[in-house]
Formats: structure tokens, C-alpha cells, sequence
């Protein structure tokens, strides 16, 4: 214990028998201080280190959180064996469905051999790719459609109608947050198209967002009053939210085009 004691009291006779010099000193070793240099000699007795404090540590830097998107592998069905043209134009006719032939496997056959063939690239292999999707999504294969719809956008993500497509097919599969976001980036592109109002529409009524629904599907009227999957959508949206009025909008549309029933049949909505 007496060696304890001692040890402080011997090193503050020392510290005290330094006097003036290692008070000096010890200013030399404050930068906030004039008398501050760092190479200052240290006074006899004096037995502190010369070494300047490390700075205390700072908050850590997180490194920014980069998310990794997984991999997505579509697995596409079978095309249809059907009679495709040899003649370049000929075939991106088919494939956008402006021949006599432009069934939906006509366009997928069509489709298909341009994308096979390498010859395309750009805005016009992407429009091929846009219309394959059409083409599956006609055939109910959304799964497909949303493959070929990320092609399209990965080549022209300017171009709103693959925006639209794939919010469509993502609806249809249940993918509801992501259909949303690619709907209202089509609107942005091109502002109060018909169909994205119309793939909102019935977004919304997935996500039993009748009031938003209903507003997206008079907003399509407006624009054509004689739309028939409009009125539908609007319809069943309306009976959906409990307004019987609905009934009205559906007989109206399926008057207007009896192929309405079908094309939401495939959507997974009947009425």
C-alpha cells in the first residue's frame, strides 16, 4: 500500500520541479493555444509523450445499401407452329397484327422468328417484343407477357405501351404494388392514354381501391363513352364497391361487343 501512495506523490514533485518550462510546455501542446508548436522540446522531468492525442472517433460511415434484384427466369410456353413469311416486312406485319393472318399465334410465330433471326435491334426489336407480349397476354400466358414486356423496356423505356402492358399482365398475376408503379410511369409517358387508364382502373379494383378505380374508368369514357371493356371494368368495379348501378354499365358493354365477357374471362373476372 505505501508503494501505491508514494509512486503519485513522487511524479508530482517531479511535474512541481519543472515549474515555468513545463507549463511552457504543455501550451505548445494545445493547437488552440499561440505559444503551440509541434515540434516543441520537452523540459527535464518532464516524462509525458510528445505524441499528439488521436482524434476521437466520428460516427461510422455506413457504406450505402445497395439492393441485389434477383434473377428472374421466364420460362416461355411452346410457340405455335403457324405459317410465318419469308419477307422481312412481311413478318413485322404479322407480328404487329396488321396482316389477314394476325391471330394471336400468328403474331407469336411471326414474333418469334424476327427475334430468332437477330436481324432487329433498338426501338424496333423492342415494338417486336411489345407485340409478343400482346400476343401472350391475348393467349393468357402473363407470365410470358411480362418477360417479353421487360424486354421492351429495357430496350425503349421510353415507349409507354410496354409500361402499359406489363402493368396489365402484373394486375392479372396478382403483382398489384409493382402493376401500379409501371401504370402511373405510362401515364407519365404519355398522359391520359386509354389503355393505361384502363390497366389502372382495373389495378385498383384488385386493390380494392373502388373510388380510384371508378375515377380511372370514367376518365377513359370520357375519351370514348362507346368503350366497351371500360364500361365493364367500371361495372364490376362498381358492383364490387356495392353499388348495384353496375349491372347497367355491364349489360351496356357486353351489348356493345359480346367478346368483352371473354377478354375479362382471361383476366380472371367474370360477370
Amino acid at each position: 500500500m505505501m508503494r501505491l501512495a508514494i509512486a503519485p506523490l513522487v511524479l508530482a514533485l517531479a511535474w512541481c520541479a519543472a515549474g515555468p518550462a513545463a507549463a511552457q510546455y504543455t501550451a505548445s501542446l494545445d493547437p488552440s493555444l499561440p505559444n503551440y508548436s509541434p515540434t516543441a522540446e520537452r523540459p527535464s522531468g518532464d516524462t509525458r509523450s510528445s505524441r499528439k492525442p488521436d482524434p476521437a472517433p466520428g460516427p461510422a460511415k455506413m457504406r450505402p445499401f445497395v439492393p441485389v434484384m434477383p434473377t428472374v427466369v421466364v420460362v416461355y410456353p411452346p410457340i405455335p407452329k403457324v405459317p410465318v413469311p419469308k419477307a422481312p416486312e412481311a413478318q413485322f406485319a404479322q407480328c404487329a397484327g396488321n396482316s389477314d393472318a394476325a391471330t394471336p399465334d400468328a403474331m407469336l410465330a411471326a414474333c418469334s422468328a424476327i427475334i430468332a433471326s437477330g436481324r432487329e435491334n433498338g426501338g424496333r426489336l423492342a415494338e417486336v417484343y411489345a407485340n409478343r407480349g400482346k400476343a401472350w397476354q391475348a393467349t393468357s400466358q402473363f407470365n410470358a407477357a411480362i418477360g417479353d414486356y421487360d424486354q421492351a423496356i429495357r430496350l425503349a423505356p421510353q415507349k409507354s405501351e410496354a409500361w402499359q402492358g406489363r402493368c396489365m399482365s402484373r394486375a392479372v398475376v396478382g403483382q398489384l404494388a409493382q402493376a401500379l408503379a409501371d401504370c402511373e410511369l405510362a401515364l407519365k409517358l404519355k398522359p391520359d392514354d386509354i389503355d393505361s387508364l384502363e390497366s389502372r382502373g382495373f389495378t385498383y379494383r384488385k386493390m380494392r381501391d373502388f373510388t380510384r378505380s371508378i375515377a380511372d374508368y370514367n376518365a377513359a369514357l370520357q375519351i370514348d363513352p362507346r368503350r366497351a371493356s371500360a364500361l365493364f371494368g367500371r361495372g364490376v368495379a362498381k358492383l364490387d364497391s356495392g353499388d348495384f348501378n353496375g349491372s347497367a354499365d355491364i349489360k351496356l358493354a357486353k351489348d356493345m361487343q359480346s367478346s368483352v365477357t371473354q377478354q375479362f374471362g382471361r383476366y380472371g373476372v367474370y360477370r
